[in-house]
């Protein structure tokens, strides 16, 4: 049987990490694990326990199963954590210009895409 491949994983949370603008000492303090013990996660030498893996989705905006299997089909519920995580620290101004840029955007790309079919 194949064993799971920690340092895919590691290379996935390091990128994401960075596409965050984030560093290993910003994650290890929302974590509240040294980080020693992040970078060891990150350089696939340490195995982690579910709980953990999921500490470090929800810290780099993501979902446990794109760290573990890299990029997914963003389903209903992966994009509705990922935008509640993106709106949880807005005012309530800041969440109604996000939400009325997105319909805009969202109709644009629509629009887009009917263009391009004909």
């Amino acid at each position: 049987m194949k064993s799971f491949d920690y340092k895919a994983l590691g290379k996935r949370i390091f990128i994401r990490r960075k596409e965050l603008g984030l560093t290993q000492e910003e994650i290890a303090e929302k974590l509240n694990i040294s980080r020693v013990y992040f970078s060891s996660i990150e350089s696939g030498k340490r195995r982690i326990y579910t709980s953990t893996l999921v500490a470090i989705a929800n810290a780099l905006e993501t979902t446990a199963d794109e760290l573990l299997l890299g990029q997914q089909e963003w389903d209903q519920k992966a994009c509705n954590h990922a935008l509640g995580n993106i709106l949880l620290d807005c005012s309530p101004e800041n969440r109604k210009i996000i939400i009325q840029a997105t319909v805009a955007l969202k109709k644009a790309l629509t629009k887009t895409e009917n263009d391009s079919q004909y």
